[in-house]
């Protein structure tokens, strides 16, 4: 019998990303406006609200923005 591959998302809301990573979605639209290595939240032509990231670019942009701690 085949077990069935978990689907991967394609993309996230900024709201669900938000709330991921425990933050707050303004948070993150900071983060989309900075000149230098901003988020990479994307919008549906004609849309200008209801953000998304694109997993692969959101993958991309966290290992360049973000830390491994190991002295908690």
């Amino acid at each position: 019998m085949a077990t069935a591959a978990a689907v991967q998302p394609v993309c996230i809301t900024t709201t669900a990303l938000a709330e991921q990573l425990g933050t707050r979605s303004d948070k993150l639209m900071a983060l989309a406006r900075r000149a230098e290595d901003p988020l990479p939240v994307r919008y549906l032509k004609g849309k200008t609200r209801y953000g998304f990231v694109v997993v692969p670019e959101l993958m991309e942009w966290l290992e360049r923005n973000s830390e491994v701690r190991s002295d908690w």
